[in-house]
């Protein structure tokens, strides 16, 4: 997944700029994450965790945008749902015109939140790094959800000790054996094995 951007990628790469960003490594693997996902067409939404989706969030609704896809919904789950970060997410979607229903908020603790999202499929499971519990508890709730085919990224692999113990645990406990993969600064890839 190395390849430049496609024609919808590069229109995407103007809402970047208009946010004062560039396509770093990390925003690269979204966007290689996101266009597999469009290209083969693995059913589902996309959902991220943290604090931190901010120019993801409004990059991959550009990339949506720029695909003409409708029937995708965009989750972005904060655990204190701070406001802070749904506010810059807002502004960042209104100042592309991209602001619209396809990125619903989630608020609340993980266990209340993810209890009261309505998806039943998900194409691309982001998450932040966080403690080993949360990190375990997250693929627990959200990996069953995810369709064959489906790519998992994890930020901060390779620096948080409890983070990387929680997701080889929760690979081996399961039987999954796809390679994960570097993605970003430190992070890592998979994707959900076809059954």
């Amino acid at each position: 997944m190395t390849a430049g951007p496609s024609l919808a990628g590069r229109s995407a790469e103007l809402v970047l700029r208009r946010l004062g960003a560039v396509e770093d490594e990390w925003l690269a693997g979204v966007r290689e994450s996101l266009e597999a996902v469009l290209e083969c067409g693995v059913p589902g939404d996309l959902l991220a965790t943290g604090s931190s989706f901010g120019t993801a969030a409004v990059y991959a609704r550009a990339l949506l945008a720029a695909n003409h896809v409708k029937e995708r919904w965009i989750w972005l789950a904060s655990p204190a749902g701070d406001s802070s970060d749904y506010d810059a997410v807002r502004a960042g979607l209104e100042a592309c015109d991209l602001l619209d229903d396809v990125v619903r908020f989630v608020r609340g603790t993980w266990a209340d939140a993810l209890a009261v999202v309505p998806f039943e499929r998900l194409a691309l499971v982001h998450l932040a790094a966080g403690s080993g519990d949360a990190v375990e508890f997250l693929l627990g709730e959200l990996y069953p959800r995810a369709s064959s085919g489906a790519f998992v990224l994890v930020d901060e692999y390779d620096s948080n000790v409890d983070c990387r113990n929680a997701v080889k645990r929760f690979r081996r406990i399961h039987g999954i054996e796809s390679p994960l993969c570097p993605f970003g600064a430190g992070g890592v890839v998979w994707r959900k094995e076809r059954a």
